[in-house]
């Protein structure tokens, strides 16, 4: 498999970042306690992970935390 170059990744995924800085400014201004925000990311980044490594493996995700 070729190495996936750093130009290739900007011209794909050039319109989806626009949209996710334009959400995170949306988030950001909606009031929110900013810890609450970050502590929200970091959850969903966990999961995404999760189901990219484990599962795709067939393992369930692990259960929410609080």
């Amino acid at each position: 498999m070729a190495a996936f170059e750093y130009s290739d990744f900007q011209q794909t995924a050039g319109p989806v970042v626009g949209t996710l800085l334009t959400k995170g400014k949306a988030v950001d201004a909606s009031g929110l306690d900013k810890s609450l925000t970050e502590r929200v990311k970091l959850r969903v980044s966990q999961i995404n992970a999760w189901n990219r490594i484990g599962g795709g493996l067939g393992f369930a995700a692990p259960p929410a935390v609080g």
